[in-house]
């Protein structure tokens, strides 16, 4: 049995344009993704995976974004208060 076709994401790009902090999230699986550059506040859908909403960005560039899954990569830190059972944690 082939495995599951696992959702990864990475968050790069994390900055301060003109006072707007923002930061880009990509990945998804290997059939579909998302890639989107957001300010504080704003989220993406992953259909199947849940939303990506980027919380804050402190001066440390550290980021929180809440999301249907759960993956801590300095300087990153995602909650997940509600999974989606069709999700896997990202490593």
């Amino acid at each position: 049995m082939a495995p599951p076709d696992t959702a990864n994401y990475t968050v790069s790009g994390v900055r301060i344009e003109n006072g707007i902090r923002k930061a880009t999230i990509s990945g998804g699986r290997k059939t579909d993704g998302i890639n989107k550059t957001l300010q504080v506040g704003e989220s993406v859908s992953h259909p199947g995976v849940g939303t990506f909403t980027l919380l804050s960005i402190t001066q440390k560039k550290m980021i929180a974004i809440q999301n249907s899954s759960a993956l801590a990569v300095p300087p990153v830190s995602v909650s997940n208060p509600n999974p989606d059972s069709r999700s896997t944690p990202a490593s």
